[in-house]
């Protein structure tokens, strides 16, 4: 996995969801404990979870 594609605490990850009704479910890291779950979840294609592109440059 490329090092750009894991979280850092103040990163925003996202995940597309269906139910109860479509929406998008969008969490700000702000723990490193918070940044462990969320890399958890994005080296797994299947949660549906993406790294949200930081807006600053």
């Amino acid at each position: 996995m490329d090092l750009t594609q894991f979280a850092r605490v103040g990163d925003t990850v996202e995940c597309h969801v269906r139910n109860p009704q479509p929406g998008v479910i969008r969490m700000q890291l702000l723990t490193p404990e918070a940044c462990a779950h969320a890399n958890d979840l994005l080296m797994d294609p299947a949660s549906g979870w993406k790294l949200v592109p930081s807006q600053g440059g």
